[in-house]
């Protein structure tokens, strides 16, 4: 691999410019942003290739024949204006240009400085209007204006897009994590999650991000493993706008941890937390019997950011430069009370209605951008991000001594009391390598080639289940008051580990060749080759305790008393390592060959394609304590692999029905891949009980898509359209509650078929747009749909055969109103607001596998419930280095809740149980921003 990198590198450099004899320069400016500079407008001779790009600085030269011509200005979504001028032998010519994205400006209009980024609204909506795939974006500009602060946020606002408010993840047409594909300048990126497919967003914020796109069509192109759409994250690279230094600071608190603000509470792992990282040398064994089990008062829990981005421009020769560097700092504190429960068989298994749950949260983001043009033909990227995200979380519930859990002994279920200390510390490591070359005028060739580490750990986990005794045991063990450790096992007192380590590389190489081209049509081909391998190593280690002497205690919070290092060294507690390690080993190999034409005239265009994938995905071995085969019966050991070669179509018409409108049909082949915890037997238990294990009989998904979309662009800056889409899914995949022991959570293949259609509207609308007043924004994202799945036998119960899909609502809303009053030092207020119908959250299924004809042995779906949201965001530039930002988040501060139809096993009557549910609270911040 190093050699073939060294030579396509030695390649690339090497390409070289016919000879000229003379040159044209000069400087774009946007009449449209305060006659800054326009970066990447188009510069060619008229009826020729001859030309090419603004610089960052919207600066351009190049050379041309001797003789008369006329040259073209063009840039997204703005007027194409042209001059005519002769040049001679040697003679140098410089044209200044204003664009404007209304109307053509006069040629004597000329401006000498300023800065103009390609993520402007006006481009990505004309990026949008000509694109062949259905694509959606949001651009700096917009996220700036609306005071979004990561990417997770940003994609809730285009539509179709929602965020499941209890577990983050976000949902396209329905559709969750397993559905999606993610990629940070078109190249995959890993996880930070082991229970998830696609990193989380937020960990994106958004002084690391260009712009953000959505592709919600699968392109023979692009991997295959996606059904609901394409989110790549486009990372910041140098541009006129980030030229110097800014700095940004903020503080933000929540109005659940004011009430919090002098008992808020950590873990013990925040003694070895220093700038959001955590380092202790203590082993599982060594932490159980020598730290304490004790939880950690926090001081001062104010939320607080730093950013500081810098840009500069170096001229090396004849070649351009552009270093970016942006480093990101927010540690954030979260506090949420309210009920958790678990039934199972109609029965209540525990139930804690004082649960509390502190979440400390440490976000460490670096990027180093490197972006090297070599000539007006060559051009290359490197890109190095690094993550780094420590989330402290201490969960509570039982307190008040009206905790309820079935397992628990000897208090016959009641004044159970749990506590549950984690961190997770996850670091990501991504290098990119990216290049694009015109290798002549007709032929564009890109490439790149990245690799990426992640470390996502939680090297120290503390779990107790307590009993407060209420006086009225049998046994009598436990007095009124008094606090005794659970001893149904040694393990529901216990400190635990896990570890994961990820690695990849992935690649690709695109050729595109024009094989004709006219002002309004072309004939052109792509072909390419991709591929991905990534390995994962997983080990996870319980070390329990027992109470060897019936050790007592006076309140929860002396449980450190019973688990002192005294009470382990003369063995009235003892530790019990118990089973080896759990671990397993996997990889993931895709490698994928395509091939796309695309034919347009003046009034429509057909894009097509094929693609054929390979996916080898194998877990080599695990060795977890829970598995048993089903065939040899030989305990912990297992390994298993599945490879799925396909052909994928793609496509994809579009019909110009005026300048200004344009009808879009798309039909496409995808597959869904299950995941690695998909996939291993291991049993995860959350702090509320709930425990999850993977399924390694999990087969991929087939899914057929189709998409019909209305587009109408009344402006360069507005938009309304419609879109119908219909998928359907062969095998699909969803998370369910499992036959057998309570609380057991798994994926499964749950029947044969499913169907999602529906339709989308999504507007953006000037409604004032004045000299005087400014511009006031109304945009409207809705989308409504049906959907359906038919339900293997070992999941019907209770007369019910089919269901909706896990996480999809049928009603989906983003809309808001944002204004800016177009001034030098700009005002700007955004109100956005949030709609999510009910939706499943996990299947429920019949107690075990002889109960389908038993009425009383079986778990209903678990719901959650609607949402509805809201956010304000008041931003003011104060002089020319100087803004401010105040942020009020999630103002209406809706309940959290999942609710569980049960039946009372006495009366036969079903209501709805809550089995979660709890208030985020409102976000209140100010923010200060300072250019340098």
């Amino acid at each position: 691999m190093k050699k073939f990198l060294f030579l396509l590198f030695l390649t690339v450099i090497s390409v070289t410019v016919a000879q000229e004899k003379g040159t044209l320069k000069g400087l774009v400016t946007d009449k449209d942003a305060n006659n800054e500079p326009l970066p990447f407008a188009n510069i060619v001779l008229k009826g020729t290739t001859t030309g090419g790009t603004t610089d960052f600085d919207g600066n351009y030269s190049f050379q041309v024949p001797v003789g008369t011509h006329t040259v073209v200005f063009s840039f997204l979504g703005y007027k194409t204006v042209q001059k005519t001028f002769t040049i001679k032998a040697g003679e140098i010519i410089t044209i200044n240009q204003v664009m404007s994205g209304e109307e053509g400006v006069g040629l004597d209009e000329v401006i000498v400085k300023a800065s103009k980024a390609k993520e402007s609204e006006k481009a990505l909506l004309n990026e949008q209007k000509n694109a062949v795939e259905i694509v959606e974006s949001i651009g700096a500009e917009r996220l700036g204006k609306v005071g979004i602060n990561d990417a997770l946020v940003a994609t809730t606002k285009i539509s179709g897009v929602n965020k499941a408010e209890s577990s983050g993840d976000i949902f396209i047409r329905g559709l969750g994590d397993r559905y999606l594909l993610t990629t940070m300048n078109g190249l995959p990126i890993p996880s930070d999650d082991v229970d998830k497919k696609n990193i989380n967003l937020n960990l994106f914020p958004t002084n690391l991000i260009q712009k953000l796109g959505l592709t919600k069509t699968f392109s023979a192109s692009s991997y295959a493993d996606q059904t609901s759409g394409h989110v790549d994250v486009l990372s910041k690279i140098y541009s006129s706008e980030s030229k110097g230094i800014k700095v940004k600071v903020g503080a933000t608190t929540n109005t659940n941890v004011i009430d919090k603000f002098s008992t808020y509470r950590g873990t013990q792992n925040l003694n070895n937390t220093t700038l959001g990282f955590y380092s202790s040398s203590l082993s599982p064994a060594e932490a159980t019997s020598t730290q304490s089990w004790g939880t950690k008062d926090v001081s001062l829990p104010l939320n607080r950011n730093i950013s500081i981005t810098a840009g500069k421009r170096f001229e090396i020769g004849d070649k351009d430069l552009g270093v970016i560097f942006s480093y990101g700092n927010r540690v954030s504190f979260d506090y949420i009370t309210g009920v958790r429960a678990l039934y199972n068989a109609n029965e209540r298994q525990n139930e804690y209605n004082d649960a509390e749950q502190f979440t400390t949260t440490y976000n460490n983001t670096a990027l180093l951008n490197f972006s090297l043009d070599l000539n007006t033909n060559n051009k290359i990227q490197f890109v190095n991000l690094f993550i780094n995200k420590t989330q402290d979380n201490l969960f509570e519930g039982g307190r008040n001594g009206e905790g309820f859990q079935v397992d628990n002994d000897p208090v016959a279920n009641r004044g159970s009391f749990i506590r549950d200390q984690n961190v997770k510390e996850t670091t990501i490591l991504i290098h990119q390598l990216l290049g694009e070359h015109d290798l002549s005028e007709k032929n564009l060739l890109k490439w790149a080639v990245g690799a990426n580490f992640v470390s996502a750990n939680e090297p120290n986990r503390i779990r107790n289940e307590v009993v407060i005794g209420d006086g009225t045991s049998a046994t009598g063990f436990t007095p009124a008051g008094q606090v005794f450790p659970s001893q149904n096992n040694n393990f529901q007192n216990r400190v635990s580990s896990q570890e994961i380590s990820d690695f990849e590389v992935n690649g690709y190489i695109n050729d595109e060749i024009i094989f004709f081209e006219t002002e309004d049509t072309f004939f052109k081909a792509k072909f390419g080759v991709d591929t991905r391998f990534r390995t994962r190593d997983f080990v996870s280690k319980f070390i329990g305790v027992a109470n060897q002497n019936n050790l007592f205690t006076d309140s929860v919070d002396n449980i450190p008393s019973i688990y002192s290092a005294d009470n382990f060294s003369n063995g009235t507690i003892r530790a019990d390592a118990g089973n080896p390690e759990d671990t397993y080993n996997s990889y993931l190999l895709y490698s994928g060959g395509y091939v796309t034409t695309s034919y347009k005239t003046a009034s429509f265009l057909l894009d097509a394609g094929l693609r054929f994938e390979y996916n080898d995905i194998s877990l080599t071995e695990w060795d977890v304590n829970n598995f048993i085969d089903p065939v040899t019966f030989i305990p912990r050991l297992g390994s298993s692999q599945t490879t799925y070669t396909n052909i994928l179509p793609h496509l994809n018409f579009k019909y110009t029905l005026n300048e200004k409108s344009s009808l879009r049909l798309v039909l496409t082949k995808t597959i869904t891949l299950p995941e690695f915890k998909e996939l291993a037997p291991f049993e995860y238990f959350s702090p509320t009980s709930r425990v999850i294990v993977g399924n390694p009989d999990l087969i991929a998904s087939t899914n057929y898509n189709a998409d019909l979309k209305y587009e109408f662009f009344p402006s360069a800056a507005q938009l309304i359209s419609v879109t119908g889409f219909y998928k359907r899914i062969s095998d699909p995949i969803n998370f369910a509650i499992e036959r057998g022991p309570a609380g057991f959570f798994t994926y499964d293949n749950t029947g044969d078929l499913a169907t999602v259609y529906g339709v989308e509207l999504e507007s953006r609308i000037d409604i004032i747009n004045t000299d005087s007043f400014g511009k006031l924004n109304f945009n409207l994202n809705t989308t409504l749909m049906e959907h359906s799945q038919d339900l293997d036998r070992i999941y019907q119960y209770n007369n019910i055969s089919e269901s909706r899909l896990v996480g999809a609502p049928n009603v989906i809303v983003n809309g808001g109103l944002n204004y800016s009053n177009e001034k030098d030092n700009s005002l700007n207020i955004a109100l956005q607001a949030n709609y999510t119908s009910d939706k499943i959250f996990a299947l429920g299924a019949p107690r075990d596998q002889t109960d389908n004809g038993r009425l009383e042995l079986f778990n209903s779906e678990i719901i959650e419930n609607a949402v509805f949201t809201a956010d304000l965001v008041i931003s003011k530039q104060l002089s020319e280095k100087l803004s401010v930002k105040g942020t009020f988040r999630n103002l209406l501060n809706p309940t959290i809740k999942q609710t569980q139809e049960v039946r009372d096993l006495t009366t036969g009557v079903f209501s709805n149980k809550t089995v979660s549910e709890y208030k985020s609270g409102v976000d209140l911040g100010v923010s200060l921003t300072y250019s340098f």
